[in-house]
């Protein structure tokens, strides 16, 4: 027994939906986003407590629009801060460094590598002393619902799949790489709403909740209202699914409800991540083809509305 939780998930949540809104804040201050598509979006009401998604996405979020207007040593600050909450961010630093090495910046290249690589060490070292162990335990962590599902009578070892997804990654930067060096304009937002959904895609793992982090980037490419409800109501149906069998898995459990979980699984959940991963090959394609390949990308943000201008661009002298 531990007591009443309701005070620590109430204060939680709060912290959490601060979070929200300053993302949403954001959004709104980039000139050609769409902040409704993230205010609107059902995985606020589903995610916002479910992890702390939110809380690392906030500077996450700030560091990209800070790095699109050239303010390098806050943003990687924030994108340190934002790896170490959650480390899904660690995928921009690398579109970060190819938009300076684009521009032949190679100055600011090793301030952003130096100062994240230091303030890395300085938030991590403690930890990884204290339980050397635990370090890095990640790694041996089993598939879980994902593309690898679809092959697992193939009985590929996790090792085996850490370092295939690894190499999809790369692959993926590369050609990122090969887009930014064709583009006159800075598409390292794009770039990175694409690595990201690219990631989900092809990661041993994932949560319902992970879908939280495509959501800001919808908003902020202005994606058509119908593709952002799709994915919305893809996402729904997932996450029915996933923690629908999850009631039904809560012990005691018997035979007759591990036969039950089993066939769920196969039929019900199964389906429901082929849907979801059909639907982020489906964005990613829209992504390339309208923001990184497309002849009208979003403006950059140059400048910002008085009226929706956010704390993270007054405080840094954007």
């Amino acid at each position: 027994y531990v007591g009443d939780v309701t005070p620590a998930f109430l204060s939680n949540y709060l912290i959490l939906a601060a979070a929200g809104i300053g993302i949403l804040w954001l959004i709104i201050g980039r000139p050609g986003a769409n902040p409704w598509l993230f205010a609107l979006s059902p995985a606020l009401v589903l995610y916002t407590g479910a992890n702390w998604d939110l809380l690392a996405l906030l500077p996450g979020i700030a560091a990209l629009l800070l790095f699109e207007r050239r303010r390098d040593i806050p943003a990687t600050v924030l994108l340190v801060l934002s790896v170490w909450l959650k480390f899904f961010p660690l995928l921009w630093l690398p579109l970060v460094l190819m938009e300076r090495a684009r521009r032949r910046e190679w100055k600011a290249c090793g301030v952003v590598l130096g100062l994240f690589m230091l303030l890395s060490v300085v938030i991590n070292l403690p930890f990884a002393l204290r339980d050397r162990q635990e370090w890095g335990r990640f790694r041996e962590r089993s598939p879980e619902v994902n593309v690898w599902t679809i092959i697992r009578d193939a009985h590929i070892s996790t090792d085996t799949i850490n370092m295939l997804s690894l190499l999809a990654i790369v692959a993926a930067v590369v050609l990122l790489w090969w887009v930014q060096l064709r583009r006159q304009e800075d598409v390292t937002i794009p770039a990175a709403a694409a690595l990201m959904v690219w990631f989900l895609f092809i990661n041993k793992v994932y949560s319902p909740q992970y879908f939280i982090w495509i959501v800001p980037f919808l908003a902020l490419l202005a994606a058509p209202p119908a593709l952002a409800v799709g994915l919305a109501f893809v996402d729904v149906i997932y996450y029915t699914c996933s923690f629908q069998i999850l009631h039904a898995g809560c012990p005691p459990c018997d035979a007759g409800l591990q036969a039950f979980s089993n066939w769920d699984f196969d039929h019900v959940l199964e389906p429901a991540m082929e849907l979801r991963e059909a639907a982020f090959l489906l964005l990613i394609g829209w992504i390339v083809a309208a923001r990184l390949l497309g002849r009208s990308p979003l403006p950059p943000a140059q400048g910002l509305p008085q009226a929706g201008e956010a704390t993270i661009y007054r405080t840094t002298g954007g």
